[in-house]
């Protein structure tokens, strides 16, 4: 576990002396990071975990969730629909999020002037190898925003054009449409790839959520 602490005072160090964590640097710090954990503390948490596992006698698939700020940092869950070794190779082999079924369309404010612009994508990857990568990139930060929560996300109350960006409240003005009506929330939508990927790093910095966002080309 020392070299993890070691790890963890050099990012400290880093953001201290105000030298931005970002780009090739962060993807190589969670690289390490992820490699430490595997290496250190899986086989720490195999030897606490299997005396209490010895009097079960069939197969389990176990999540583990761990949230070092919640009240209750540490979440196991029982699960019976996961293959077994899709879990197992999640961090070798990461698959990306299928989405069943497509969010509300919502109506864009069209533009006073004719633009040619390819609209690029998102891609969320998560310390446990869950990728979302939609089909677009609302969907992609709608469906990020859920897996992290959404009660969790508008308790940071961070705004973006002085609203929350994830709300119960539904912004009246005008005729553009502002936000995705999901799930009874309100997630604001009306920005750029760039605002997205910069709201998610936030989010994933005050939740120490160590996300890797990306805008595809």
């Amino acid at each position: 576990m020392k070299t993890l602490e070691v790890l963890y005072a050099m990012i400290r160090n880093l953001q201290n002396s105000g030298i931005p964590i970002e780009g090739t640097t962060r993807k190589k710090l969670e690289e390490i990071e992820e490699e430490i954990i595997q290496k250190e503390v899986f086989p720490l948490l195999s030897e606490a975990i299997l005396p209490l596992l010895k009097e079960v006698q069939r197969d389990l698939v176990l999540v583990v969730e761990y949230q070092p700020d919640m009240d209750v940092p540490v979440n196991i869950k029982l699960s019976r629909k996961v293959n077994k070794n899709e879990v197992m190779n999640a961090n070798a082999s990461p698959q990306s999020i299928k989405i069943n079924t497509p969010l509300p369309q919502i109506e864009e404010s069209k533009p006073k002037r004719h633009v040619e612009n390819k609209t690029k994508g998102i891609s969320v990857t998560f310390p446990d190898g869950t990728i979302i990568s939609c089909s677009t990139s609302i969907q992609t930060f709608v469906y990020t925003l859920e897996k992290i929560g959404f009660e969790r996300v508008n308790q940071l109350y961070i705004t973006y054009a002085g609203y929350n960006i994830v709300s119960r409240e539904k912004r009246l003005t005008e005729n553009k449409r502002w936000q995705y009506p999901y799930k009874d929330w309100y997630i604001y939508s009306n920005m750029s790839n760039t605002e997205k990927r910069r709201l998610l790093e936030e989010i994933s910095n005050k939740l120490k959520l160590h996300l890797r966002i990306e805008i595809n080309d």
